[in-house]
């Protein structure tokens, strides 16, 4: 109706046209057989950049795969007393739950020592580290997204420079060192794009703020895994200062129009922009795991069939549903332990607002919600992202509208928010 209204072209007729080859999320096409399991919960931030970026690495072509747990990040909180007072951790739940079938390995740690996860996963994988990427604590969330793009197109480690000391004996060599080398976000940004973007996958455009070292205020790593292996570009510029907030149209135009901008920068500002831009926002923040999550054959759901009901006269029907689920923090931690603790689950029919591409980031987690549904007349419905491509960017909405019509039929929803 709108495109009718508005003089544009049927969109309708056109979805049907739009190839989405190497447009969906990348997944990893190594399976995983078996997992070696790394408590975080004693690493700094700094230990946990580098752990995590070293899983990447690993993960990209191992199948016994490195699983990390008790990662930090302030933004992933729900009211549940765990180790970090109500932070939300849910490593051990899908060790559980959904990799119940795995062999186990559990990493041995000598606390004693400094960031002792990270080190000790170093110790048993150095053979896959080909070198170190040294970021600047003066220009921190620019040189360490900076340092993300480069290790996973150098197989290097992301390393603080005190980091870098302690791992000198291992002689990696320095294939970057950032320290001193930018006055500015947009400067180190114009060089990584100079120097880093042909080389990276460009299926999805990557985003990150909040990633500083500050243990109680960064919203942490747990995404690098995904991001070093499969090797995407990912960069920082902070979207509440004017210039830099315009200066993501330098880095974000450079992808197909539609191309979903993954990770996070405040949607405060970044949804109405992206829109404008021909994009959209999808956030994915502090989930950990993405590159086991998505080493399993995609799934498809089977759609639930509706069912007329009749109603006396004057009746009130209310539908109730759990929002914000483009946000895999929201699909892939804060439901799923919702729904696993609380004991009134299922009394009500719920539509749990979920993102339908879990069916290839997680096919594994999609069954478990399957299985829980079907027992309590639950539903899931599909939200795509933060909005969309407004539709005067007629390409990329047309790409929005046909990304989002196959996840749809792929998990078999009919809701979408």
């Amino acid at each position: 109706l709108m495109a009718s209204c508005c003089n544009r072209p049927d969109l309708s007729s056109s979805i049907s046209d739009i190839s989405l080859e190497n447009r969906l999320y990348p997944t990893n096409p190594v399976p995983t057989e078996s997992l070696v399991v790394a408590d975080l919960s004693s690493d700094n931030i700094e230990g946990q950049v580098a752990a995590i970026g070293l899983q990447g690495i690993v993960n990209r072509t191992e199948k016994q795969k490195i699983y990390v747990m008790n990662s930090r990040c302030k933004d992933n909180r729900g009211g549940w007393t765990v180790r970090y007072g109500t932070m939300a951790q849910m490593g051990q739940f899908w060790l559980d739950n959904v990799f119940q079938d795995l062999p186990k390995e559990t990493i041995a740690l000598d606390r004693n020592q400094s960031n002792p996860a990270f080190k000790a996963l170093l110790s048993r994988y150095k053979d896959f580290v080909k070198g170190v990427v040294i970021y600047d604590p003066e220009l921190e969330q620019a040189t360490i997204e900076a340092a993300t793009t480069i290790a996973g197109q150098t197989d290097a480690l992301i390393l603080s420079p005190a980091l870098y000391n302690e791992t000198k004996d291992y002689g990696f060599p320095v294939i970057e060192d950032l320290r001193g080398k930018f006055k500015s976000n947009i400067e180190c940004v114009d060089w990584l794009l100079a120097n880093w973007f042909d080389g990276a996958c460009h299926d999805v455009a990557f985003t990150w703020s909040h990633m500083n070292l500050d243990f109680e205020q960064s919203w942490g790593a747990a995404n690098k895994d995904y991001v070093v292996a499969n090797r995407l570009f990912t960069f920082f510029l902070d979207i509440t200062v004017p210039e830099e907030c315009h200066y993501n149209e330098t880095v974000i135009k450079r992808y197909p129009a539609g191309t979903p901008v993954v990770g996070w920068t405040d949607e405060l500002w970044a949804d109405k922009l992206f829109a404008d831009y021909g994009y959209v926002m999808v956030p994915l923040i502090s989930v950990e795991n993405m590159t086991i999550m998505s080493s399993f054959p995609d799934v498809e759901g089977k759609p639930i069939e509706p069912k007329a009901y009749e109603v006396d006269e004057n009746t009130v029907v209310i539908a109730f549903l759990i929002s914000d689920g483009d946000n895999l923090l929201h699909t892939m931690v804060y439901m799923p332990y919702t729904i696993a603790n609380s004991p009134n689950f299922g009394a009500v029919p719920v539509t749990w607002i979920i993102n339908p591409a879990i069916t290839d980031l997680a096919p594994r987690v999609f069954r478990w919600y399957e299985e829980k549904f079907a027992m309590t007349g639950q539903e899931m419905g599909a939200m795509m992202g933060d909005g969309s491509p407004i539709p005067e960017r007629y390409e990329g909405f047309a790409f929005y509208c046909a990304f989002a019509k196959h996840y749809l039929e792929k998990a078999g929803m009919r809701t979408i928010k």
